[in-house]
């Protein structure tokens, strides 16, 4: 799965996938609940209470959101796709 945020016509951001190889995914996870956790981390609101209310620096959000979304989706064996 890559991501590509598209805008639909509601002003929606849409994320479609493409397949991963295998054994990249976690084995518990399928597409869509993937994208569901995507979503659920990695929002506007998530960020501003990090930034604007808990002081993080923005360079911050975006390390967390790499360490937490490697964690979260990938399979442990993927360590190459992990962020570094």
């Amino acid at each position: 799965m890559t991501w590509s945020p598209s805008n639909n016509p509601e002003g929606r951001t849409t994320v479609q996938s493409r397949p991963l190889p295998a054994g990249v995914l976690h084995e518990s996870l399928d597409v869509a609940t993937a994208v569901d956790i995507y979503a659920g981390l990695c929002n506007v609101d998530v960020y501003r209470t990090l930034t604007d209310e808990r002081g993080w620096s923005p360079d911050r959000v975006e390390r967390w959101w790499a360490e937490a979304l490697a964690r979260e989706l990938l399979h442990r064996g993927s360590d190459r796709f992990a962020a570094r």
